[in-house]
């Protein structure tokens, strides 16, 4: 299991949520309330970099077939249900560590 620095928590709080590019995938970090979320940013049906997706009313859009998800939990309202990847990850002193190859990536 290795642990990767992908942003501070200021970072995150001063904006609400940020994009990362991290070992070939794209990540969303956001700040719902108090907690802090982790989502792998990559349509679960092709593939697609969500970056480039159309987001409005907290509901993103796919830019490839038009697949949709909610902001702010990943949860897949058009599509075939899948949510985006919730990613594992550590906060220490300020900064927000990916886990990588835990398998506890939530489905």
């Amino acid at each position: 299991m290795e642990k990767v620095k992908i942003a501070t928590i200021s970072e995150i709080a001063e904006k609400g949520q940020i994009y990362r590019r991290l070992l070939g995938k794209s990540y969303l970090l956001r700040k719902e309330g108090e907690e802090y979320i982790v989502f792998e940013y990559i349509c679960r049906h092709q593939g697609a970099d969500l970056t480039q997706g159309r987001e409005e009313n907290g509901i993103l859009t796919c830019p490839r077939h038009g697949w949709k998800y909610r902001m702010d939990t990943g949860e897949n309202i058009e599509g075939d249900g899948r949510p985006l990847k919730r990613c594992p990850f550590e906060i220490v002193d300020g900064n927000l560590y990916l886990i990588l190859g835990s398998g506890n990536q939530e489905y």
